[in-house]
């Protein structure tokens, strides 16, 4: 679609062989495969939560999370590993401008922009995050350098950036795109919306998740939600995985990402329930937003309690790829 063309403009990528690379193309993350199975696979993507309709623009950020959900089904298809699929959506989607998360981050009331994303794949449960990080493109990233270049798993603000500079690709901080001006988003036909976020099982078995996000544009600076979260806006185990958007302080403090999981492996709830419920309870307590979450069986579930939620999947037992504004 030529009306989605400013979506392609892809300008960061990660090289395997390297820790200190992780800035070249997205399609990098594609090529490489080490799986051989036949077992299930399945890629959910999410564009974050909405509370009023946006027909033209939720149709061209659906429109967007369909082409990915095509190469990343492919690429699952061929044994590339779900950590990977992960990274290449969530970079493409940084990069598109159409989603509040990397180039399309809203700044805060000071009006800069202040971005946190985490990842975690389920084989290990081993997890990245960065949180109120300014100068880098890609954050989903620099969480997943956090995950797998060092010991530790949360790194924020200043000396988050510091650490990762010559890391992770840097953003263009000049000021004509650091303070974000109403022409700005018009330039790009769609004004940025929405915290990101996918889970993907490789046929493997292996399942990751992750999640990135600008935060609210109202927030103070310095605020931080669920999204970095390990446990409120990200988690996975190779049982389950789980990206969420929405109210972040609820989702951290009713830790609703790992709610699920525990639903499932303590309750023995299946994963519609476990979903369901858990969205239900943070509606009980005042919190809105919705989830999106898949299994080891390559079965995949949606709950929300918001008027609309920007999603789309794609799996073996799926025919079609299915995409959605979370309206019906």
């Amino acid at each position: 679609m030529n009306h989605l063309s400013f979506l392609a403009i892809f300008s960061l990528s990660y090289l395997v062989s390297s820790p200190l690379s992780y800035a070249q193309t997205p399609e990098i993350f594609l090529e490489k495969a080490v799986c051989s199975s036949e077992t299930s696979h399945a890629l959910i993507i999410h564009g974050g939560v909405t509370y009023r309709n946006r027909p033209e623009h939720d149709t061209l950020r659906q429109a967007h999370i369909h082409d990915l959900l095509i190469k990343g089904q492919e690429a699952l298809r061929r044994g590339v590993p779900s950590l990977d699929v992960i990274s290449y959506t969530l970079t493409s989607m940084e990069n598109s401008g159409a989603f509040n998360a990397g180039t399309g981050s809203i700044p805060n009331q000071a009006g800069e922009r202040e971005m946190d994303a985490s990842i975690m794949t389920g084989h290990n449960q081993k997890a990245g995050a960065v949180a109120s990080v300014r100068q880098m493109k890609n954050p989903i990233l620099g969480a997943r350098y956090v995950m797998e270049q060092t010991k530790n798993v949360f790194f924020v603000g200043t000396a988050a950036d510091q650490f990762l500079e010559d890391k992770v690709i840097q953003a263009d901080l000049s000021e004509s795109t650091r303070h974000y001006a109403q022409q700005d988003t018009e330039d790009i036909k769609i004004p940025p919306h929405g915290t990101i976020g996918a889970v993907a099982l490789d046929i493997c078995g292996n399942i990751s998740a992750g999640t990135s996000t600008g935060g609210f544009g109202s927030k103070i600076p310095g605020r931080v939600g669920d999204s970095p979260v390990i446990g409120a806006g990200t988690y996975a185990n190779n049982q389950v995985g789980i990206s969420a958007s929405g109210h972040g302080e609820y989702f951290i403090r009713y830790a609703i990402a790992h709610d699920i999981s525990a639903r499932i492996k303590y309750l023995g709830d299946n994963l519609k329930k476990a979903t369901t419920d858990a969205i239900e309870e943070l509606t009980h307590n005042g919190g809105t937003g919705g989830v999106i979450a898949l299994n080891k069986a390559g079965d995949i579930s949606i709950a929300q309690n918001t008027h609309g939620f920007i999603y789309g999947y794609a799996g073996s037992k799926y025919p079609d790829i299915i995409t959605s504004d979370g309206t019906e």
